[in-house]
Order: C-alpha cells, then structure tokens, then sequence
C-alpha cells in the first residue's frame, strides 16, 4: 500500500504548492471580484450575475471566504484541492469494485493528471470532477447491493456535480437513464420488490432531483441569452465537443504550430491499439454505455432546446468514463499495447505541470504593482483585463493606482511618452516595447513589467 500512496502524496504536495503560490488566475479573479459587486440572492439567480464563470456552488464558497477577509488565493482554492482527494479516493473505489483487483499506483496519476492544475484552482471544475466520479460509484454500488441509501447518495452527489458545472447534468441525466433501464429491467424479472423504507429515500431523491433540474435548466437558459462569450459549439465531433477533448490534453495554448499538430497525432495514434482490443474483445461497459447516452442526450438538447455543446474542460467527464475503461481493459491482459498511450498522457500531464511550475516560481504580480507604488507613479498602462489588477490595487494600494488598459501593440506607440510603467502579458506587446525606449525590470506570473529609459 505504500507503493500506492508515495505518488498520491507527491502529487497532492505538488498540487497544494501550486494552490499556495500559484497567482490569481483570469477566472478566478473575476469570480472574486464579482461576489464583491454582487449579492448572494444575485449570483444565485444569475440575474445581473449571469455569466458562465458563475460556478454557483464555487461562487458560494468564495462568499464564505471572502468573509474572513482575506484575499490570498489559497482559501479560495481550497474546496478545489479537498475536491482533489476526494476524486482520487473514488477514482481507486470505482476501479476495484468493478474489477476487483487493488489498483497500481500509477492508475491514480493517470487519471489525475489531465486534471491537475483544476484541483489547484478556485474553479467549479474539481468538484465536478469529483462529484462525478463519487456519484458514478454510488450508481455501481446500488446497482450491485440495491441499497436505497446508495441510491439516495448517486443522486445527492450527482446533484452537486451539476451545480458544479451545468453541463456535467447530461453526465449525471445519463446515468439516471441507465439507471431506471436496469430497474425496469429487474422490477420486470421481479428480481426486486419494493420495500416501504426504500421507496421513501427514493422520493426523497426525486424531490430533491426535480428542482436542481428546474434551476440548471433556468439558469441554462439565462446564460445561453446573456453570455455570448460561453465557450460552447454546435457540433459534437468535428470541431465540436470531442476534438475540443483532444485540444484540451495536448495542452491547447501552450502547445503551437506544428508541435501541437504532433501531439494530437501522437496522443490519437497510441490510442488505437486500445481501441482494438476494445473492439475485439466486445465487452459493454456501463461507463460507454453512459457516453452513448450522453452523446444523444447532448444532441436531443441541442436540436430541441437550441442548447451549445460543451466544449474542452466542460465535458470532462468522457475522459474520466473512458479512462477508467482503458484501465479496466488493461487489468485483463493484452498490456503491452496499453503502456504507449498512458506513457503519453502521463508525459502529457508532466509536461503541463511543469511549465504551471515554472510560472509559480515567478514574482506575483502584487510585486510589479509595489515597485510601482514606491516609486510613486500612481499610473499604470497593461494589455491585460484580468481582474487580479483589481484586487491587488484595491486591497493593497488603496486604489492609488490607476489602471489603463491598451489591447494593440500600435496603442503603446501612441502613449509611450506619458506611459512610465507598462505591465503586459502579450507577445506582441511584449516585442514592441523595448523599440520604444522600454527596459524589462521584472518578470512575473501576470505579466512582464517595463520601464521606460529616459
């Protein structure tokens, strides 16, 4: 057992590091600086709060933090990191009831590290990750003991993942469909009898179910018509839902060009042999069974109701099925052609954790906006409209610093003379400055700050 929890260890170490010293994120930033503009009635609602930032049950617990008065990101990022331990503890759950084998060590890197930097991050994804996989567990567990009270869990849970993220309802829909399936199917064989004691929890999770349905499909609605910007697609595969998958593990937007073309090659590629010894061997799973599901699922909401398909991050959850098959397939035999395609995951995965490394090593960028304020130039030019500028100037510098933000690189050309600090994240920008007459002095993890040389 100490084989299986050294890596756990380092990686939960790994991942607090990155929580403690790891800078207020894009989203994470607007998330905080809008429970302080907004009510808690408000962001429940999402009505004016209505963006698709707005992880409801995230949002909440940044209220609860935001009370302590404090901003360092760790509290913040604290529910994520717990949400971490608790998908890896379901993650080896699910895998040993369903083969009933004690799992490797390295099948909880695996699964984790397409993942990682969520669950270091004050984001609704990580306790979605979880949720799902703790509330996939209580489905198999019923579905084995017929325990109303797994039963009552597998919806309690499944209901947290879908508040987490709206789209992971179709995830935790298809498993409800798959449920009554078999139910139906046992109640017919008379395989099962109703007992009064169970039939009460499972109203009680049908009166919970039905309004967390109402709500994620109000609230659905709400962002649909107000955020143009959500991140969603019309397509499931094309340029839709799964090749956004495949974008999102070969690490989209730090990975360009040609290199990035390598890698979703090289990331499809070593998948095929698995996929082989899938198809040879014909065995149905329930967790493709739930993708079907949630494949047709997707595309009756989108031709029924108009609704996007999630796209990247937002439909997580058939990475995390189709893993979690890849790894029971791999406990059967055939091993040999399942190594390649982990190899490349597990590299995928260090890779990533390695560049979010090396920027968490950087200054924070309260450091820029310091040696700013103590040089008493109270003016700030930044190509950046990451809200973290905000609460640095807010609730360290008492809004001294005023904050003008130029997009273009041309726009520094215009202000060069009045502009004494530029703090920018931009490549672009980045490239022009120094042929105006800017001096890099400090690098950190929001941006490079100049100063100009006169």
């Amino acid at each position: 057992m100490k084989k299986v929890y050294l890596p756990i260890i380092v990686i939960l170490a790994w991942l607090l590091f990155l929580a403690i010293n790891a800078d207020w994120e894009y989203d994470e930033a607007w998330s905080f600086t809008s429970i302080e503009t907004y009510s808690i009635s408000e962001t429940i609602a999402y009505s004016p709060y209505y963006y698709a930032n707005n992880h409801i049950i995230n949002s909440l617990w940044f209220y609860a933090v935001a009370a302590l008065h404090t901003i360092h990101p760790l509290l913040y990022r604290l529910l994520s990191v717990i949400s971490g331990i608790v998908y890896i503890y379901f993650i080896f759950r699910v895998l040993e009831l369903r083969s009933g084998k004690q799992i490797d060590w390295w099948a909880a890197i695996f699964l984790l590290l397409p993942f990682t930097l969520f669950f270091a991050m004050g984001r609704g994804y990580a306790i979605a990750f979880a949720a799902t996989t703790a509330s996939h567990y209580y489905l198999i567990r019923y579905l084995n003991k017929q325990s109303a009270k797994d039963y009552l869990r597998f919806v309690v849970i499944g209901c947290i993942a879908s508040l987490s993220i709206f789209s992971f309802i179709f995830c935790f829909a298809a498993m409800l469909v798959l449920l009554a399936w078999k139910e139906m199917r046992m109640y017919a064989a008379k395989q099962i009898k109703p007992i009064a004691k169970d039939v009460i929890l499972k109203l009680a999770g049908i009166v919970l179910l039905l309004p967390v349905l109402w709500y994620i499909y109000r609230c659905g609605h709400i962002i649909n018509d107000k955020d143009p910007s959500i991140i969603g697609s019309a397509s499931l595969a094309g340029n839709g839902t799964l090749s956004s998958l495949l974008s999102y593990i070969c690490m989209q937007g730090i990975a360009e060009g040609r290199m990035f073309t390598v890698l979703r090659l090289l990331f499809a590629g070593s998948m095929l042999p698995i996929l082989y010894v899938l198809a040879k061997r014909r065995r149905v799973y329930y967790e493709f069974i739930i993708l079907g599901i949630v494949s047709l699922l997707l595309m009756i909401s989108h031709y029924a109701l108009g609704s996007l398909y999630p796209m990247g991050r937002s439909a997580a959850y058939y990475i995390i099925f189709l893993y979690m098959v890849f790894y029971l397939a791999y406990l059967q035999g055939n091993k040999k052609l399942f190594v390649p395609h982990f190899l490349v995951v597990a590299g995928l995965g260090i890779v990533l954790l390695y560049f979010a490394t090396q920027n968490t090593l950087l200054p924070k960028g309260k450091d820029a906006f310091k040696i700013v304020y103590e040089d008493k130039c109270y003016t700030l030019y930044t190509d950046n409209s990451n809200d973290n500028y905000k609460i640095y100037n807010q609730h360290l510098f008492d809004n001294k610093i005023e904050l003008l933000t130029y997009k273009l690189p041309d726009d520094y050309r215009t202000i060069s003379d009045t502009a004494k600090y530029c703090l920018v994240a931009r490549k672009e920008v980045n490239d022009v400055l120094p042929s105006l007459g800017y001096k890099l002095i400090l690098r950190t993890q929001v941006g490079n700050l100049y100063k100009k040389e006169r």
